[in-house]
């Protein structure tokens, strides 16, 4: 059973090829501190306890720090590409802003949703949305794309193991689809309708404690574990011959059946409704409004990382003059961040009207379309009538041209 050789190779192959990897690598992270094994440890262990002691605290965030390990952590685990330094690229205080506005939107949602095992389709439907408006929130940072996204949002397993989100790796899309062509459509609607529907169709059909964080592992490392076998020195945990096969179980194909047959939002009515969500959290959090305009102050000259990482990459202020600037700016920025939000939904508002307006538009659309078949059947029935007519008149001219000769005919032989 695929869902076995998954967790299986969670439980005994996942630390295994982490090990194997950072062994073999001379790479150090954090000014040389930390091995590959460290780097992963910190990822799945301490950072998401950050985030929740963080979002106890009242507001849940990663810094730009952090999101620079993240990737580093996520480039090295699959194919390495050298895009981590466009992290860079960001202010350190919108990496803040921005993460937290995509994990309120689906904290918010983690608050009023039932159990996963009680979910049906229109709870899915609906989550799914909701993760994808909170990736394309966290998009609008450079150098974060779906599956960089999905790795942030899966950080708030700390908060909610169950329900964070699962990060897709090429490696878990190559094990569980075998199309390397999909590789080139990681987005989020990609994320939406084809991961999903496969990782919510394993969990249904197990009554195992397990998440979408054992999903990733195993799928993971069954790819791994079976593209690099040769140089492997640890033995194979698996008893079947095709234990490297995936095969969709009757609930995923169902969920998958289900989400090719819906009609994905827009990114940009995701990222509204997501904004929405995301400031109802806000205002559950932040009842003193000072908050709002203080605590990314105290965040950006805070080092509370888990893994130690030098704040090089955040300014300080020099003097207590720069600090009383730093401190207005922020502020400056705090004020249009909650007037963003405010604009949000009513964009949000008024999105909804013109979708009421485009549903009558349709239906008169629908209704002069029929008129035109009434016209068009109209039109036809007259043309048959003016063929008739037309035919009549014929017959007539086609007679008096006979009585006509018949009289001409009369006059020569003077009858």
């Amino acid at each position: 059973m695929c869902f076995n050789n998954i967790k299986t190779a969670n439980e005994k192959l996942y630390d295994l090829i982490i090990d194997a990897k950072s062994s073999s690598s001379k790479k150090r992270y954090s000014d040389e501190k930390l091995t590959f094994s460290k780097l992963t440890n910190w990822r799945f262990n301490e950072l998401p306890i950050q985030v929740k002691e963080r979002y106890e605290l009242g507001n849940a965030y990663i810094t730009q720090d952090e999101l620079y390990f993240l990737v580093l952590w996520k480039l090295n685990l699959g194919s390495f590409k050298p895009i981590a330094h466009h992290i860079k690229k960001n202010m350190p205080e919108d990496v803040i802003k921005i993460t937290n506005r995509a994990f309120n939107a689906l904290l918010a949602f983690f608050m009023e949703s039932k159990q996963i095992k009680e979910y049906v389709i229109e709870d899915i439907k609906l989550y799914g949305e909701l993760v994808g408006g909170a990736i394309e929130i966290l998009k609008e940072l450079a150098g974060v794309g779906t599956a960089t996204a999905s790795l942030v949002l899966n950080c708030l397993q700390g908060i909610n193991e169950n329900l964070s989100p699962p990060f897709i790796t090429e490696e878990s899309i190559m094990y569980l689809f075998s199309n390397e062509n999909l590789l080139k459509k990681i987005d989020t609607n990609f994320y939406i309708k084809e991961m999903l529907p496969v990782y919510f169709g394993l969990i249904k059909d197990n009554d195992l404690n397990l998440n979408f964080s054992t999903i990733e592992r195993g799928v993971t490392s069954i790819y791994h574990y079976k593209l690099h076998q040769s140089i492997f020195s640890f033995a194979s945990p698996f008893s079947e011959e095709d234990w490297f096969k995936f095969s969709p179980s009757e609930s995923v194909k169902s969920y998958q059946k289900e989400f090719e047959d819906q009609s994905i939002p827009t990114g940009f009515k995701m990222r509204m409704n997501a904004e929405a969500m995301a400031a109802r959290a806000t205002t559950q959090n932040n009842s003193a409004p000072e908050s709002n305009s203080s605590w990314i102050e105290q965040a950006l000259t805070t080092n509370n990382s888990t893994i130690g990482i030098s704040k090089s990459t955040t300014s300080q202020p020099s003097t207590k003059s720069d600090m009383k600037t730093q401190i207005k700016v922020l502020s400056g920025v705090n004020a249009l961040t909650e007037l963003s939000v405010t604009t949000a939904q009513r964009v949000f508002s008024v999105q909804q009207k013109l979708e009421s307006l485009e549903d009558k538009i349709e239906d008169c659309v629908a209704e002069n379309q029929k008129l035109f078949v009434k016209v068009d059947q109209l039109e036809a029935i007259v043309r048959v009538q003016n063929q008739k007519i037309l035919d009549i008149l014929g017959g007539l001219e086609d007679m008096v041209a006979e009585s006509l000769g018949s009289d001409s005919k009369r006059r020569k032989l003077g009858i």
